[in-house]
């Protein structure tokens, strides 16, 4: 989907009723409506995983392009894409439905010209690291929001090429 007026209301309410927005549950349906309207305006694409006919998850995606303002920790090229979010509910766990949503949403990506795709992950988030090592995302290093002079900056730090990378792993 990519207008909230797309998506069917009887899975808009599934969604509010089960999910997260931004990895919390929102305060208010005003609060998520309002959320899910900004992704929208920034070009984002909302994937939905369903199994058997059943609503088991979603995935956010936003392309890059040199119009739409960052909303990310780097640029994205035109042929970019970052996965902003995803989520499989709690009930549906379990049966490697994040990999497979994720592989085919990175086939269909790839059919509309995208060559890179990046998703972001908290190192303590366990639960989506182990599921990400099972897909084609391999670490490219680690970023930590910098308060600065009233800016939010970024800092990268790559992992050392000696050193495996391990969910969970502390740096």
């Amino acid at each position: 989907f990519q207008s909230l007026s797309e998506i069917p209301p009887a899975l808009l309410e599934e969604l509010f009723t089960r999910g997260t927005i931004d990895n919390r549950r929102p305060s208010s349906r005003e609060t998520a409506t309002a959320f899910l309207k900004w992704l929208f305006s920034r070009g984002a694409v909302f994937w939905v995983c369903y199994e058997n006919n059943v609503f088991v998850g979603y995935l956010w995606s936003l392309r890059g392009s040199q119009e739409v303002p960052r909303v990310h920790f780097f640029p994205l090229g035109a042929q970019d894409a970052v996965f902003l979010a995803h989520e499989i509910f709690p009930d549906c766990r379990g049966r490697e439905l994040n990999r497979k949503m994720t592989n085919l949403v990175l086939g269909e990506m790839k059919s509309y010209g995208v060559e890179r795709v990046y998703v972001d992950v908290l190192l303590t988030n366990k639960r989506s690291l182990q599921s990400f090592a099972k897909t084609p995302f391999l670490p490219i290093g680690r970023a930590r929001m910098k308060n600065f002079k009233k800016r939010q900056v970024v800092v990268w730090r790559k992992p050392r090429p000696t050193a495996e990378f391990t969910p969970g792993q502390k740096g």
